[in-house]
């Protein structure tokens, strides 16, 4: 029979207090070496195709790296950035490299997700899971307590909950749309490595994930809502972010460039995101009892159905 207390745990203890520590420290001067290297560089279109890498299949597992790369360009002030030039792909696919030598491939598991679902939504949209828990699922469960079910929410609530899905929704199923996936385009792929497009490919999908000012103001009405969207950069710290503690794309998933452009972090946190401000609004306005008690009565409904 399996006795916890007849294993020698020495070797693991020994592990955990000695050997990640040195992992932790290498990984992370790695991260500043990369960080450093990028002083020369135009560093919102380093971002931008350092987060376009999430819209390509065979890299939808392959999100906790480049998100980490993201998170650590972000943890010095914008000011230590001030270089104009384009990096060159060679260049820009040995920093990627560098990063798979780290401890952090080891955290890759292979992706349970469908590379794209879709979402009913007053038509039908195209979402990017990733390797979240099941954010289709979750919040379709949500739109259908919003707009299949006679409940009275708060009427601000309403508008801005439907405002702010609208616009997630609307720049996943653009980015897809765009680039040409379907039906077909729902299945994953197991590939080690991450996958690095053409100069042209890259391009296509860098503009993807560059949205218009414009058109967030345009679909947001509500300035408090669009002032929860934005991350900025400083005031973090490396080891955290490289250990993988740092979840604040979660929170705030967009990077303005200027007043008129700003970078999605990463695609595939758009509907984490999205659920989550939706929960915090529903909060704020006195509703969250409300709409989690109505998302579990519409979700256990589905279970006895099936």
């Amino acid at each position: 029979m399996y006795n916890e207390s007849n294993i020698d745990l020495g070797n693991f203890k020994d592990f955990s207090t000695v050997m990640a520590p040195k992992m932790l420290s290498g990984d992370e001067r790695i991260l500043e070496s990369i960080i450093n290297d990028l002083a020369p560089y135009d560093i919102y279109d380093v971002i931008s195709r350092v987060s376009a890498l999430n819209l390509l299949i065979e890299n939808q597992n392959k999100s906790l790296i480049l998100d980490v790369l993201i998170a650590g360009i972000l943890t010095r002030p914008r000011d230590g950035y001030q270089g104009t030039a384009k990096m060159i792909s060679g260049k820009f696919r040995r920093i990627i490299n560098r990063l798979e030598t780290t401890g952090l491939r080891m955290m890759v598991d292979p992706a349970e997700n469908p590379f794209i679902e879709r979402i009913r939504y007053y038509g039908n949209y195209w979402i990017f899971p990733g390797i979240n828990y099941s954010p289709a699922y979750t919040l379709q469960g949500f739109l259908n307590v919003l707009c299949l079910r006679e409940i009275e929410f708060n009427d601000d609530f309403a508008r801005k909950a439907h405002q702010l899905l609208n616009f997630v929704l609307y720049i996943s199923d653009a980015a897809a749309k765009n680039l040409g996936y379907g039906m077909e385009t729902i299945k994953h792929v197991e590939q080690t490595a991450i996958r690095f497009p053409d100069s042209q490919l890259s391009n296509r999908l860098s503009n993807c994930v560059r949205i218009p000012c414009a058109l967030i103001e345009g679909l947001i009405d509500d300035e408090e809502v669009r002032q929860r969207l934005f991350i900025d950069f400083g005031d973090r710290v490396l080891s955290q972010v490289v250990s993988g503690v740092f979840q604040e794309f979660f929170e705030h998933p967009f990077l303005k460039v200027d007043e008129y452009t700003a970078i999605v972090l990463n695609p595939s946190v758009l509907i984490p995101f999205a659920i989550h401000h939706l929960v915090l609004l529903a909060d704020l306005y006195g509703e969250k009892e409300l709409l989690i008690d109505s998302y579990n009565r519409e979700i256990w409904g589905e279970c006895k159905q099936d």
